[in-house]
């Protein structure tokens, strides 16, 4: 990932300042040794932790969100399931029932 990396020291124009470079990787600052450009890079870190955090945060409300939406969708599969075992239930006894009532009518027509 480039980053923007502020270097200090003489510029083109002998503003004080080096301009802007665009590093893949962690540059040290010209013109400092230790303090300031350290910190600098620390806070770039911070900030770079910071934002993963953030980012990483972000997706695991999205997973939760879909998580809550599967579970939610499993539960209405599964009360759908359970009312259509009911249903079959009923429809089974009904069965059961109209059977006994024949063999009952069928035994009475015998005698």
């Amino acid at each position: 990932m480039l980053k923007p990396v502020v270097q200090s020291g003489k510029g083109d124009a002998g503003t004080g300042w080096g301009g802007v470079v665009w590093s893949e990787e962690r540059v040290a600052v010209e013109g400092v040794a230790g303090g300031v450009g350290d910190r600098k890079w620390e806070v770039d870190e911070g900030r770079n932790e910071h934002d993963k955090i953030r980012e990483l945060s972000q997706q695991l409300t999205i997973e939760r969100k879909r998580a809550a939406m599967y579970k939610r969708h499993l539960e209405m599969i599964f009360e759908h399931i359970e009312e259509h075992n009911e249903s079959l239930s009923k429809k089974i006894q009904n069965i059961v029932d109209s059977v006994r009532d024949m063999e009952s009518e069928g035994k009475q027509s015998h005698r």
